[in-house]
């Protein structure tokens, strides 16, 4: 079992905060629709979400926040975007 961290968050809230790894039932404060799925090469556990045609966001985001996404792919590549006012960059 893995046991180190995955992000350390500082001047936020729980409430402020997202995270999912999809192994579990829970969103882990994220908003998604669709299916999570089993694939052997899923590159943190055995469980992915297919983006193709979804989004993912943040439960409850105040439009004056910024929210910050971090995906890993199957090719363990990492994408970032910024989402502010309800716009993505």
């Amino acid at each position: 079992m893995n046991i180190l961290p995955v992000a350390m968050i500082q001047n936020a809230d729980s409430n402020s905060v997202a995270y999912c790894s999809f192994e579990a039932a829970s969103k882990g404060n994220w908003t998604f629709s669709g299916t999570v799925s089993s694939d052997a090469s899923s590159p943190m556990g055995v469980k992915c979400y297919l983006l193709t045609g979804a989004n993912i966001t943040k439960s409850g985001a105040d439009q004056r926040e910024q929210v910050y996404r971090f995906l890993l792919d199957q090719k363990r590549q990492l994408y970032a975007d910024r989402n502010t006012g309800g716009q993505t960059r």
